[in-house]
């Protein structure tokens, strides 16, 4: 079973990780089942912000959002918040949606692997997953 609390993408600790989904056939080409993981994925990241922010430990939080995007010739999407009102810490001062996580599914061979991270942290992640396909 997936922990969320565990792998959540709010925190510094937590600003990356990787999902592999294991199956028993080449699935590299099956786009429909790559986007598949990847909604699914991103949906549960999008749902437990959402939950964090009406119990009220995500006070700041005015919106989430995910959009579907391409990343090289990947599936992807990024998360974006906006914030109820900037603050001098805040790093995206003057923006109204700040990235948050960008997330790709990768299919190679039998495996999906979907990655997700910081945007300092998801690239380097990504690179090292590519190179082994």
């Amino acid at each position: 079973q997936f922990d969320l609390d565990i792998q959540e993408i709010i925190g510094n600790e937590k600003d990356c990780g990787i999902v592999i989904y294991e199956y028993d056939r080449i699935i590299k080409g099956e786009e429909n089942l790559d986007k598949v993981k990847l909604r699914l994925y991103s949906n549960k990241l999008e749902t437990n912000i959402l939950e964090r922010m009406e119990i009220g430990k995500l006070e700041d939080l005015k919106e989430v959002k995910v959009d579907e995007i391409d990343i090289q010739d990947y599936c992807g999407a990024v998360i974006s918040i906006k914030y109820k009102s900037i603050k001098k810490a805040a790093s995206n001062e003057g923006n109204d949606w700040s990235i948050i996580a960008k997330l790709v599914s990768i299919p190679i061979d039998n495996k999906i692997y979907i990655i997700w991270g910081s945007e300092e942290k998801f690239q380097i992640l990504m690179d090292m997953i590519v190179k082994i396909g």
